[in-house]
């Protein structure tokens, strides 16, 4: 959660939102694979780090595919969206 920036935090706030809806509507949803993955494997006295990242690991490989295989769309279709 530390990861988000703050940025984007002050421009949820510039629109209206308070710090709490930030949390709700962009914060949490952005978290939930993270939380998920580590309820998935945390036990009541421990919780198996080695299993996690391994988990994690492995199911980033298909959407390392697909962007491999999609690269050239994704890259030409971002690059006329940016505005100078």
């Amino acid at each position: 959660m530390r990861a988000v920036s703050g940025e984007l935090e002050d421009k949820v706030v510039f629109d209206g939102a308070k710090r709490l809806g930030f949390f709700w509507k962009i914060l949490l949803p952005l978290s939930v694979p993270t939380l998920a993955t580590i309820a998935t494997f945390q036990t009541q006295y421990s919780q198996d780090t080695a299993r996690i990242l391994a988990f994690t690991s492995v199911s980033m490989i298909p959407a390392l595919g697909f962007f491999a295989f999609a690269e050239r769309r994704i890259v030409g279709g971002l690059s006329g969206s940016v505005k100078g």
